[in-house]
């Protein structure tokens, strides 16, 4: 078995990404999210931890330039490190809907790994990167 599984979305370009979300389909206690530009030099941007069902934010206090965004499973529980669903965004997602002001530009927080390619070090049968980003 793979001791560190990881995963990676290609998001096409660069964007100042400032918050990333995974949604986990199994226990992870710790993992490491890195960012890159060029899919050969990563960077540690957090270190965080989730449970299956969980969904996980993470902001960041400044954008981060990124075209790639890794996931490394440094600790998890049961037979893999699963990943339900990945989001990355460019602009900070608000907590709660808000209400549109008249005459004031809406923002909307769009998911920019979305159906984007995925690379991962493992899989298991039947689970797909790809199945990370497909909404």
């Amino acid at each position: 078995g793979d001791l560190k599984p990881w995963a990676w979305v290609d998001l096409l370009k660069v964007y100042s990404v400032v918050e990333v979300e995974v949604l986990w389909c199994a226990d992870v206690p710790k993992y490491e999210l890195q960012s890159s530009q060029n899919a050969v030099d990563w960077t540690p941007i957090a270190m965080a931890g989730g449970m299956a069902g969980q969904m996980v934010r993470t902001s960041f206090l400044e954008a981060i330039p990124m075209q790639w965004i890794r996931i490394v499973c440094q600790s998890f529980s049961g037979p893999s490190c699963c990943i339900k669903e990945l989001y990355a965004y460019d602009v900070a997602k608000p907590d709660w809907p808000q209400p549109a002001k008249p005459g004031a530009e809406t923002s909307s927080a769009e998911n920019l790994a979305l159906n984007k390619p995925v690379v991962t070090s493992s899989t298991l049968p039947g689970q797909y990167g790809s199945m990370a980003v497909d909404g």
